[in-house]
């Protein structure tokens, strides 16, 4: 067995040869296959959802590990400062899984509105798509503690700027008037959503209750769509298990479902059940 060696410019050498070079040489490969060997290759999914509807979990446990598919992640690497924000995405009829696409406004916003456009009628009508949803009300109060408390900084300047900014102004909002007044904005997310789910050639819906409640019957409309790698369908269920003890500093704070009922005041739930009325129905969600 050849063993690595610490160069003295801290690069890991086996021999003479970096082992960057090699992953470089192996992406290069990767490519060449892509494009020669694309008619070969499974449709490209688009897996849609919203921000603090598990996206991160769904990410780095489900969409970065399909057999045949290659994830492509353009809002990641915005926000990372990899990309430019001006520079459009390109989406390949086969061999990629394009996500999370999270429709809802971000500080970003160069960024959220290419994924906008995403979910018009034009676009998604000959794809095949997923839609993971989670109720509109925990999705507030998680976008609450997520804004003004734990959410980590980006390191594009600008982006971290703004991020400052608002954090001082929800903290400034508290959660219950945070929540009503984000709740018409949280409606027009799910009206791209619902967009998506009329238009789209073949779509599958997946909800967060489902992934916590129903574990079974989730994974299997998700294996159906999205061929995962061995062991996947295991490390999804364990990292998907709420906390036992809420950590209001941590990216995952609790993960229970329908958790809003023991942080916004009644008052706030009925008139929230009002404004998002429509997405609770179309959802199944219980008010």
């Amino acid at each position: 067995m050849i063993s690595g060696i610490d160069g003295p410019d801290g690069a890991r050498y086996i021999t003479f040869v970096k082992i960057r070079p090699l992953r470089a040489i192996r992406t290069l490969g990767n490519h060449w296959r892509r494009r020669h060997l694309r008619f070969t290759l499974p449709e490209s999914v688009y897996f849609f959802t919203l921000h603090k509807c598990a996206s991160v979990l769904m990410r780095n446990t489900v969409l970065a590990k399909v057999r045949g598919l290659e994830m492509r992640d353009y809002a990641s690497e915005v926000y990372e400062g990899l990309r430019d924000p001006g520079r459009e995405g390109e989406y390949e009829p086969r061999g990629y899984v394009y996500g999370p696409l999270r429709v809802s406004t971000d500080v970003n916003q160069q960024a959220s509105d290419e994924l906008v456009n995403l979910t018009s009628p034009e676009f998604v009508r000959d794809r095949i798509s997923l839609i993971m949803v989670r109720d509109p009300r925990d999705l507030l109060v998680s976008a609450f503690y997520s804004g003004a408390y734990s959410h980590s900084y980006s390191p594009v300047p600008e982006v971290r700027a703004e991020q400052e900014a608002r954090r001082e102004r929800m903290q400034a909002l508290g959660l219950d008037a945070y929540a009503l007044q984000l709740a018409p904005q949280q409606l027009l997310d799910f009206e791209r959503l619902e967009q998506v789910r009329a238009h789209c050639r073949r779509v599958t819906v997946l909800r967060y209750r489902d992934l916590v409640e129903r574990f079974d019957e989730f994974a299997d409309a998700l294996e159906a769509v999205l061929p995962l790698k061995r062991g996947v369908r295991r490390q999804l269920y364990e990292q998907s298990r709420p906390r036992e003890e809420e950590d209001l500093m941590a990216h995952r704070r609790s993960g229970k479902v329908g958790g809003f009922r023991g942080k916004l005041q009644p008052d706030t739930i009925e008139a929230l059940n009002t404004t998002l009325r429509p997405v609770l129905q179309s959802f199944g969600f219980e008010e």
